[in-house]
């Protein structure tokens, strides 16, 4: 006599749960390196060379606390790695521009957007805060000051409407720029509002 099989009632809703993980994890592993590939670009476009942006996985993003919104690490010589680390609200934004494109309408920064809009043009400003430092430029400051100029061709390499692309930069020049630390905020001073 043989051991006993599992019943099909108990093995068939396992099998289902254990290829719908599966299946997702795919996917999500594909939009991520979409988010990458297409960051990545816009990235390498500002810092005048090839660079590689990183997403958080699933584990690292639910399972982690992350204090930056980006990083690139410099050499003991100032130099930049080519490649950077954003954050998952970061990388949730920018998917959210892929996603909805020229259909996203951020003219809701001049008064207030929803979480999800507002995270996008945070993802935007970040993107093309740390494809700065990937230039080579290590004060955080002059960093913010090129990437509040440049947030605006971010925003339109990326499927924003001329229109969504000016708020992004004029946010990221006001409201935006207000709530960044002190080191930060070096022309906060000197934008026209």
């Amino acid at each position: 006599m043989g051991t006993p099989r599992t019943p099909v009632r108990v093995v068939a809703p396992l099998t289902a749960g254990a290829l719908l993980l599966a299946v997702l994890g795919v996917r999500g592993h594909i939009r991520r390196a979409e988010v990458e590939r297409r960051a990545g670009q816009v990235a390498g476009a500002i810092a005048g060379h090839r660079v590689r942006v990183h997403c958080p996985g699933p584990i690292r993003s639910r399972l982690f606390y992350e204090i930056t919104e980006g990083r690139v690490r410099f050499s003991a010589a100032g130099v930049p790695n080519p490649e950077t680390n954003l954050s998952a609200d970061a990388c949730a934004g920018l998917r959210r521009v892929l996603d909805r494109g020229s259909s996203l309408n951020l003219e809701c920064l001049y008064w207030q957007c929803s979480a999800d809009d507002t995270r996008a043009a945070r993802g935007l400003i970040v993107l093309t805060h740390e494809s700065v430092h990937m230039r080579g430029v290590i004060d955080e400051g002059l960093t913010e000051c090129e990437a509040e100029r440049r947030v605006e061709t971010t925003a339109l390499r990326l499927g924003l409407t001329p229109s969504s692309a000016a708020s992004v930069a004029h946010w990221a020049r006001t409201d935006y720029a207000e709530l960044l630390p002190e080191q930060y905020r070096a022309c906060l001073d000197s934008n026209p509002v």
